[in-house]
């Protein structure tokens, strides 16, 4: 798969993230610029990432990825309001329930069985921060279309 990361920054407010596969540092600094342009703007926004395709990164990848968050963690916290997580596997759901509970991230998240449940708990967090909201049914469809099963 030549790049298994979609970014969709088509809603105001919100990117939607699917990762098919392992995700790359070059592929993963595009999400990071999309994060510093928020940054930069003082804009807030929201997130959900599908990893129900995913697979883990190499070890090059979390350490890029955590010397990114050290890096903005301030720009995160004030910025980035919150962040689903989607892993329909239970084993993974608990994986990933392990790693944050020993590294959390620094902004809300919650990891989510369903792309249902993570558009309905980024859209009340959105609505917690004073931010609109896209069309549900069509950030749901956009989120399932970027699946490669």
């Amino acid at each position: 798969m030549d790049n298994p990361v979609s970014l969709n920054e088509h809603f105001r407010d919100m990117v939607l993230i699917t990762i098919n596969g392992a995700p790359d540092i070059e592929t993963m600094k595009r999400l990071w610029a999309i994060e510093v342009r928020h940054f930069d703007a003082e804009q807030k926004f929201a997130s959900i990432s599908d990893l129900t395709c995913g697979k883990i990164p190499d070890k090059e990848y979390r350490e890029a990825q955590q010397q990114h968050i050290q890096t903005y963690m301030q720009d995160i916290k004030q910025f980035h309001i919150c962040a689903a997580i989607i892993a329909t596997n239970p084993v993974f759901r608990m994986v990933l329930n392990m790693i944050f509970s020993i590294s959390p991230l620094p902004n809300p998240h919650r990891i989510c069985s369903s792309i249902e449940d993570a558009t309905d708990w980024v859209f009340t967090e959105m609505h917690k921060h004073g931010l609109g909201t896209p069309d549900r049914a069509e950030c749901i469809q956009a989120l399932y279309d970027a699946r490669v099963e």
